[in-house]
């Protein structure tokens, strides 16, 4: 363990709240994307009714 000393302190400080900002950072980003997904996907569904395609060139 280093010396307690503030410098230390200070260094040690801001390393681990960079460590936890990325780390939000990251799971921000995958929470996103899946909610994106998500969102397109039940788009889809219901300008689909439910069925695997979409029906073009009827009218």
């Amino acid at each position: 363990m280093p010396e307690l000393n503030f410098e230390n302190l200070s260094d040690t400080l801001l390393s681990l709240n960079k460590v936890f900002e990325e780390d939000t950072a990251k799971a921000i980003n995958r929470n996103i994307t899946a909610r994106n997904w998500l969102i397109g996907y039940y788009i889809v569904n219901y300008e689909q009714n439910g069925k695997d395609r979409a029906e073009y060139g009827e009218k």
